[in-house]
Order: structure tokens, then C-alpha cells, then sequence
């Protein structure tokens, strides 16, 4: 079996995509080095935060 030397880095979604622009085929085993999205650097857009604006004050009683 090949082996790629991107990274593969794996979204909260269950997605996953590979920093060499040329990986088409995102299998673990072909990809030596995981990382977490959440661990790089400026962050990934599926775990940043949801903010809502103009909701007011919000008490468990709804």
C-alpha cells in the first residue's frame, strides 16, 4: 500500500482532507501523521463557536 506524506486532518463533521494538494484519497492508513482541525493554528471554521447577535437576555425559562 502507498503512503502519503500530507497530514491528514480530521473535522468535527466526520470529514476529513489532507494537506498535499495532490491526496485525493483520504484513508487513515494511507497517512502517517493525523491531527485534530481544532489543533490548527487560527483554528477551523467547523469548531468555531456559533454567535448570535440581537437575542437579548436569555433565562432557562426561555
Amino acid at each position: 500500500m502507498n503512503h502519503c506524506l500530507g497530514t491528514l486532518i480530521a473535522h468535527a463533521d466526520g470529514s476529513a482532507e489532507c494537506t498535499d494538494w495532490a491526496c485525493t484519497d483520504t484513508d487513515r492508513l494511507r497517512h502517517p501523521y493525523l491531527a485534530d482541525c481544532s489543533d490548527i493554528a487560527g483554528g477551523c471554521e467547523c469548531v468555531q463557536p456559533e454567535f448570535t447577535t440581537g437575542t437579548g437576555r436569555q433565562t432557562l425559562a426561555g
